[in-house]
């Protein structure tokens, strides 16, 4: 099993230089490598889009720093599914923001809450 924070707090490691390509590489293919069978669908969707861009950057279709660049959102991005009061609700946070987007329910249920942009 693969938790999506965990993907990300490696990706973290290695955007910022704590590690290696050839040792994020390494976890990621012992992490995932059964994460079908009992992940959910935001890590593997999260896996399967940075093991897109290593593909592409091995079979040269990115450079080094093209790699880079198209990572950085998946270590920025977080989303947080939560369940209120028999709603849905689904949390997107960035570095900059977080948008609150409400599920699809018979009776929502208005959150005590809103949502905090920072930088607004």
């Amino acid at each position: 099993m693969i938790a999506e924070l965990e993907v990300r707090k490696e990706l973290v490691r290695f955007l910022s230089n704590e590690i290696s390509l050839d040792q994020f590489e390494d976890w990621l293919v012992s992490k995932s490598w059964d994460m079908q069978q009992d992940s959910i669908a935001s890590a593997k969707k999260l896996v399967s889009a940075i093991e897109l861009r290593l593909a592409e950057y091995s079979s040269d279709h990115l450079d080094f720093p093209a790699l880079h660049a198209e990572l950085v959102p998946y270590a920025n991005e977080i989303n947080i599914f939560v369940s209120y009061d028999m709603a849905p609700v689904f949390a997107i946070a960035a570095s900059s923001s977080v948008t609150i987007v409400p599920g699809l329910a018979a009776s929502p249920v208005a959150p005590a809450w809103s949502p905090i942009l920072s930088g607004t």
